[in-house]
């Protein structure tokens, strides 16, 4: 029974740390390619420049 409930915990402290992983890999992803296309939309920086005040 003890066995049991360790698997069970380890298992999701596995799957809590996937997700996170998973998480902060697509957030980066996705800052990124907003970033990117930010450059590519504004390709003058003064523009650049207010389009990251908002």
């Amino acid at each position: 029974m003890a066995a049991t409930h360790w698997l069970n915990a380890q298992n999701s402290n596995y799957l809590r740390d996937i997700t996170v992983a998973v998480l902060q890999v697509f957030g980066n992803k996705c800052f990124w390619q907003t970033e990117f296309l930010v450059n590519s939309a504004f390709s003058d920086k003064s523009l650049h420049m207010v389009a990251l005040q908002f």
